[in-house]
C-alpha cells in the first residue's frame, strides 16, 4: 500500500469516528439532564444548566391524575355494583318471592365502604316498617365478607313487600350498590313491647345515668315474652332511633344465658359481653336501668337479680 492510500485511509477513519462522536453528542441523549423522582439529573456531561422548571410538575400531575383515575374507577365500579359480575350486595337468604316470618333473617356476602351497608323493610304501600344496617364480618379491603342479621319489624299492609339493602355513598350519601328483593308477608302472631335505651337529646350532658327511655317493638307472640323481649332488647337500636338520639350502652354480642320469673323476681344471667363496652359506673347503671325496666313493664316481674356468667355484683 503507498503511503498516499495509507493517509487516506486513516482520514477516512478519523472522519468516520468524528461523526459518530457528534452523532451520540447532539442525537443519543447521553449529555442532557434527565428527571428523576421529581429531580433533574446529569446524564453523560451536560453543557446546558440544569431545568428549573418541568420535572417536579411533570411527577406531580402524573402521580394526581393515577390517584384520579383510581378514584373515578373505584366510583364507577360502586355505581354499576347491580351489574350481575359487579354487584358488591349479594343476598342468598330470603329468595325472590320466598314467604317471610317474624322475625326476618337476611345471610348473604358483601365488599363494601367500612363494611357497613343498610337495609329497608318496606310494604305493598311502601311504607318503611324498619331500616337499620349491618356490619359486614371480617372482610379486607376490597374482599367479600359474610353477613347475618335477624330483626323484627311493624306490621305491614298487605302480603306483599320487599328488602332493601343498599350503601349510603361516602361522596355524596346518594344509595348505591342497591339490590331489591321481593318477599311474601306470612300471617304471624305477634304483639307489642317496649325496650329501653339511654337518649342523648332527652339527656344531652348524661346527667341521669340511670334515665332511660321506651322504643316499641313488634315481636312474636310467645310463651316466653319476657326473653323475647330481652332479645330484641340486645339487638339494640335502629338507624331511625339513632337519628332521634337513641342509644343502647349493651354489646350486640351479648347473650341472655338464662331467665327465670318466679314469685315475682326475675333472675337473668347474661354473657360477659353485656358490660364490655361499660367503661364505668355511669355505663353499667344505664344497663341496669334498660334491662330492668324492659322486665318490669311485665305485671309478674316487681324485682330484678341480673347476673354476668353467674357472678353476682358485676352491675
Amino acid at each position: 500500500m503507498s503511503n498516499k492510500k495509507a493517509v487516506i485511509l486513516v482520514v477516512s477513519v478519523l472522519i468516520i469516528i468524528f461523526f459518530v462522536i457528534l452523532g451520540m453528542r447532539f442525537f443519543s441523549g447521553e449529555d442532557d439532564w434527565i428527571c428523576q423522582n421529581g429531580q433533574w439529573v446529569k446524564h453523560g456531561n451536560p453543557s446546558a444548566p440544569a431545568p428549573t422548571t418541568g420535572c417536579g410538575e411533570i411527577a406531580k400531575k402524573a402521580a394526581n391524575q393515577a390517584q384520579k383515575t383510581e378514584a373515578d374507577n373505584q366510583e364507577k365500579k360502586a355505581e354499576t355494583g347491580n351489574n350481575a359480575e359487579e354487584k358488591n350486595i349479594i343476598v342468598d337468604f330470603p329468595k325472590a318471592n320466598e314467604a317471610v316470618g317474624l322475625p326476618i333473617t337476611i345471610k348473604g356476602k358483601a365488599r363494601v365502604f367500612e363494611n357497613t351497608f343498610n337495609y329497608r323493610i318496606k310494604d305493598s304501600d311502601d311504607r318503611i316498617l324498619l331500616e337499620n344496617y349491618i356490619t359486614v364480618e371480617g372482610a379486607d379491603i376490597g374482599e367479600f365478607g359474610p353477613f347475618e342479621a335477624s330483626f323484627n319489624y311493624l306490621e305491614p299492609k298487605g302480603k306483599e313487600g320487599k328488602i332493601e339493602v343498599f350503601e349510603y355513598s361516602a361522596k355524596d350519601g346518594s344509595e348505591i350498590n342497591e339490590v331489591e328483593i321481593p318477599v311474601i308477608f306470612k300471617k304471624v302472631e305477634s304483639t307489642n313491647v317496649k325496650v329501653f335505651f339511654g337518649n342523648r337529646k332527652e339527656d344531652p350532658d348524661a346527667q341521669n345515668c340511670g334515665e332511660v327511655y321506651e322504643a316499641s317493638r313488634r315481636i312474636p307472640k310467645v310463651s316466653g315474652v319476657a326473653k323475647e323481649s330481652l332479645l330484641e332488647l340486645i339487638r339494640g337500636t335502629y338507624a331511625t332511633e339513632e337519628d332521634d338520639g337513641y342509644f343502647s350502652q349493651i354489646s350486640r354480642d351479648a347473650k341472655a344465658n338464662k331467665i327465670t320469673i318466679a314469685g315475682g323476681i326475675a333472675r337473668v344471667d347474661f354473657s360477659h359481653e353485656l358490660v364490655d363496652g361499660a367503661g364505668g359506673s355511669c355505663e353499667k347503671e344505664i344497663i341496669k336501668a334498660q334491662i330492668t325496666q324492659t322486665l318490669k313493664q311485665f305485671p309478674t316481674v316487681k324485682n330484678i337479680e341480673i347476673t354476668v356468667d353467674g357472678k353476682e355484683g358485676v352491675l
